[in-house]
């Protein structure tokens, strides 16, 4: 992901990225609900893991993957993530 992190500043920023440029510019995927269908983001923060697929979200907490829980959310019908669908 760190490959996307200069396509998306400079999409935002308005520039075009040299065809050499490894990445893609995320910003579409990251800021709205409908996201990117065709590729997965993983990302983890302190003892978070997450990955996130179209308008799929799922988030590990609290360590590792033995241990913590897991939530699950649907990002079309639920872009503040109020409602873990893992159990349904």
């Amino acid at each position: 992901m760190i490959n996307d992190l200069f396509p998306t500043l400079a999409g935002i920023a308005g520039f075009e990225c040299p065809p050499d440029v490894e990445g893609l510019d995320i910003y579409d995927a990251i800021s709205s609900s409908s996201g990117i269908s065709n590729r997965t983001f993983c990302w983890r923060t302190n003892r978070n893991l997450a990955a996130r697929n179209g308008k799929w979200k799922i988030v590990h907490t609290d360590g590792t993957l033995d241990e913590g829980t897991d939530e699950l959310f649907d990002l079309s019908t639920d872009p503040y993530e109020k409602t873990n669908v893992a159990a349904q």
